[in-house]
């Protein structure tokens, strides 16, 4: 067995994720060009609302409420009242407006403030309404197709394993865990990957700025006489991945340590994990990704409380720890002057039905609207309003159409947020067995302001395929090493292909065509000093990657 195939798991504490790709690049580096400033800075927050979200009673179609009530007699928003739905924006055309929750309020505010879009009939091909199937479909990109209903790993996984090749969890070079995920003891598929499944920690309802000392004190002693042979091979990976684990908790301890939160956040479990992440990156933390999650929407009774209004009940309580929650957050990251590092984006396995059931609640459905919020987005309602109509005993009250796939939002946010070229976007939204048409030919363009997207010169290029380390004693010389302004690579033979060279984030910083030459001189000018790769591609699409040092 290979060592990079060996399942690279770890039980440490009683879980939650660290994704340790198999191959990622060291630590970021400053951009090298202007345009990209601060782009390596930039965090995803996903929030996982658990159990099917009834996206019918969080934003009503204004333009078909009677029907709507029609179908709710008893769990309906009124239209008049102390519990009267908040019309999100009148400005909009008719088939547009929605009526938000009335305990959505913060919603509200951050939206009048342009700090959210709201996406409407959100979904996959071929709803499947199971909760542990959907959900897996949406942690790996998957759909109800025959082609793509059981990819083997995570979106967010095969992203992360595309975009930063380099060496495999190595924390002399990259010290902090490029996703964490909060609260759930369960690793999430999301975090998957086709060579590494990652390092189970936790980082829920615990001390986090002693967070190292649990982990360190974990495993045993290192073995001194490791047997030459594959036991040991496989001795030695362990070995080194607890070492790994132990870099990795020491660097959330210290970036927790760190770091402060500006304001106040009220008394939620969802609010405690969105504070933990303000803090752990206005600590300097690296991660790239954080999952957080909210239970318990599934909603099949007592969605409300018929004596007191549809202001109390499990889903009003809900989506009022989701609102103040969010709120909070977004203040505290102003305040703290990090908030155009963060976009947010709320998901759910499924919506529900529209006709509500007998027992005041609603059954498991399919679209449903996703929220998306963050200081670079240009805010508004995406979508028209779900056709009602569709609602008939014949397909036992569903709403199928779907206007936006999710893959395609991600698509948008892997690209236009956080740079990820159509190639790597395109491995990550699918399984990499089955080839599928683009997901950034569906983009949503106008997501993402002008003035915060991507421009496509910065963004991280795709070399993870046919990738070969040069080895010492190669016939491909690098000098000189380390490097200042320039280096020259020396072949063996006449060499026909490509020379590029980029940060450990990817962005390409020189790039030269060599045909049928000996030599390559790469000219890169005055860089910060650091680590850096150099990918030669063959003419037959054989990649070797060499690492450099620039001083």
């Amino acid at each position: 067995m290979k060592r990079r195939d060996f399942i690279k798991m770890s039980s440490l504490a009683s879980l939650s994720s660290v994704f340790l790709p198999n191959r990622m690049s060291a630590a970021f580096s400053p951009l090298m060009l202007q345009s990209c400033a601060g782009i390596n800075e930039r965090v995803l927050v996903l929030v996982r609302l658990i159990g099917g979200n009834d996206g019918l009673n969080t934003i009503v179609p204004l333009d078909q409420y009677s029907t709507y009530a029609n179908f709710r007699p008893t769990v309906r928003i009124p239209d008049t009242g102390s519990d009267a739905y908040i019309n999100l924006d009148p400005s909009l055309p008719i088939q547009d407006q929605v009526g938000l929750h009335p305990v959505l309020g913060p919603f509200k505010d951050l939206y009048d403030s342009g700090e959210m879009t709201v996406i409407q009939g959100v979904m996959y091909d071929y709803q499947d309404r199971s909760h542990f199937k959907s959900t897996d479909l949406w942690m790996m990109g998957g759909d109800g197709t025959g082609l793509n209903n059981n990819p083997g790993s995570g979106w967010l996984a095969r992203y992360l394993e595309n975009s930063f090749p380099g060496v495999a969890g190595n924390p002399n070079l990259f010290s902090s865990p490029l996703a964490l995920q909060l609260a759930e003891k369960k690793p999430a598929l999301l975090f998957q990957g086709e060579h590494s499944h990652g390092i189970s920690t936790n980082l829920s309802g615990q001390d986090v700025s002693g967070y190292y000392s649990v982990v360190s004190g974990i495993g045993g002693a290192p073995v001194d006489n490791v047997p030459s042979s594959e036991h040991g091979d496989l001795l030695d990976y362990i070995m080194e991945v607890e070492k790994n684990a132990n870099v990795y908790s020491q660097a959330v301890s210290n970036a927790f340590n760190s770091g402060s939160n500006a304001l106040t956040y009220p008394a939620f479990d969802l609010a405690d994990q969105l504070k933990t992440v303000a803090r752990l990156v206005n600590g300097g933390i690296q991660t790239k990704v954080f999952l957080v999650s909210l239970g318990g929407f599934d909603t099949h009774g007592d969605q409300i409380d018929p004596t007191m209004g549809v202001s109390v009940g499990r889903h009003a309580e809900l989506l009022d720890e989701l609102a103040q929650s969010m709120k909070a957050f977004m203040n505290d990251i102003k305040a703290l002057g990090i908030e155009d590092k963060f976009l947010t984006a709320t998901f759910s396995e499924f919506g529900r039905k529209v006709k509500e059931n007998g027992n005041y609640g609603t059954d498991h459905g399919g679209a449903a609207p996703m929220f998306i919020m963050g200081s670079c987005i240009n805010g508004g309602v995406l979508g028209t309003n779900v056709d009602l109509s569709e609602a008939t005993d014949n397909n036992n009250y569903q709403i199928e159409t779907k206007q936006y796939d999710y893959r395609n939002i991600y698509a948008t946010i892997l690209q236009d947020w956080l740079g990820a070229d159509t190639s790597i976007v395109d491995l990550s939204l699918t399984d990499n067995n089955n080839p599928a048409a683009s997901y950034t030919t569906a983009k949503l363009d106008t997501l993402i302001s002008s003035g915060c997207k991507v421009d496509p010169n910065c963004y991280i290029i795709n070399f993870n395929v046919n990738v070969n380390e040069i080895e010492e004693g190669s016939d491909i010389v690098f000098y000189p090493v380390p490097a200042r302004n320039f280096v020259n690579i020396s072949f063996g033979k006449p060499f026909t292909g490509k020379v590029s060279m980029t940060n450990t984030s990817g962005q390409l910083i020189v790039q030269k065509v060599i045909t049928h030459s000996n030599t390559a001189y790469l000219n890169f000018g005055k860089l910060a000093a650091g680590t850096y790769f150099v990918m030669i591609e063959d003419s037959g699409n054989k990649i070797y990657t060499k690492e450099i040092s620039v001083f």
